[in-house]
């Protein structure tokens, strides 16, 4: 987890690093638009703590029952109750991802409407210099849609926490690093561009985390029935 946040922070400096080469309206509106997201995405990041609180529960429940039936013998009584106990199983993360991914839909939207809302009507409470007003106004698209994603990923990345999959976690972290860098450096030539590479990452964070979870854990809970 470590490793997770020292990525995290290398992601967003480097951005902040490459906004300098756009002039100092530029940094100082990326500045503020950071503050922005840092804020709302608050919000997103409690997706995480809450699937690592109640996801356990659900995927590791049948493992005490599972042993205490080794103990006795087999019957048919119990085979019923075994398949109905792994049915309420797959029940139960249906309903708790269904829950929780319909809570992070609302987060995210209304975060982005948010944001985005702030960024082209309260400018005046940021600065006074009607050009940076102008360009926050005008780059706010990527900026939404990184907010957008952000509950989803913070949703995924803390399943794979709470399946302790952390080696698949930092190897990807560190490949999306790597791409994010790499777009700074060789895709990027405006200002708009900063925010788009940080999209890009974010739709590859929620891509990464969402198929890794659902091939590894649902399938799983699947084949196990």
């Amino acid at each position: 987890f470590f490793f997770v946040m020292v990525g995290k922070i290398m992601c967003y400096s480097s951005m902040t690093l490459r906004a300098t080469d756009f002039g100092f309206l530029a940094l100082a509106c990326h500045n503020v638009m950071m503050r922005i997201f840092f804020f709302y995405g608050t919000f997103g990041d409690s997706m995480s703590q809450a699937v690592q609180s109640f996801l356990p529960q659900v995927i590791f429940k049948g493992g005490d029952g599972d042993k205490n039936e080794d103990d006795t013998l087999m019957t048919e009584e119990s085979a019923i109750s075994n398949n109905e106990k792994e049915t309420d199983d797959k029940r139960g993360l249906r309903i708790l991802l269904l829950r929780l991914g319909i809570l992070s839909t609302v987060m995210g939207v209304a975060t982005a409407q948010v944001g985005v809302w702030i960024l082209k009507y309260c400018g005046s409470y940021f600065t006074r210099d009607t050009s940076m007003m102008t360009i926050m106004s005008k780059h706010t698209g990527f900026f939404g849609l990184s907010l957008l994603l952000h509950p989803f990923i913070m949703l995924f990345e803390g399943a794979i926490i709470a399946t302790r999959d952390l080696p698949y976690l930092c190897f990807s972290y560190l490949a999306t690093i790597i791409l994010l860098l790499s777009q700074l450096r060789f895709a990027t030539s405006s200002f708009d561009g900063v925010w788009r590479a940080l999209f890009v990452f974010q739709v590859l964070r929620a891509t990464q985390c969402s198929t890794r979870f659902f091939l590894k854990t649902v399938r799983r809970k699947k084949s196990s029935a």
